[in-house]
């Protein structure tokens, strides 16, 4: 895999499940992997890494930072 093909994504609504945050990039680039972090009690942290099958899809991400949102709040996306 590309290393310029990870992305972070900060600012995540906390009621956004692991299928949405997958489906949401998913639909943006073929994603090879998503991992939303959550604490020990299984509650999400706000933050996950998506990791694209191309840089280009990571690059599409990042360009909807401050766009792409979840339950209303707005995302941030960064290279990883």
């Amino acid at each position: 895999m590309e290393p310029k093909a990870n992305v972070l994504v900060r600012y995540i609504d906390l009621a956004v499940t692991q299928q949405e945050f997958f489906d949401a990039f998913n639909a943006i680039g073929p994603v090879h992997s998503c991992k939303l972090e959550l604490y020990p009690d299984g509650k999400a942290r706000g933050f996950g890494y998506i990791q694209f099958e191309s840089e280009e899809s990571a690059i599409a991400a990042i360009e909807q930072s401050g766009v792409l949102d979840f339950n209303g709040k707005k995302v941030e996306v960064l290279t990883h």
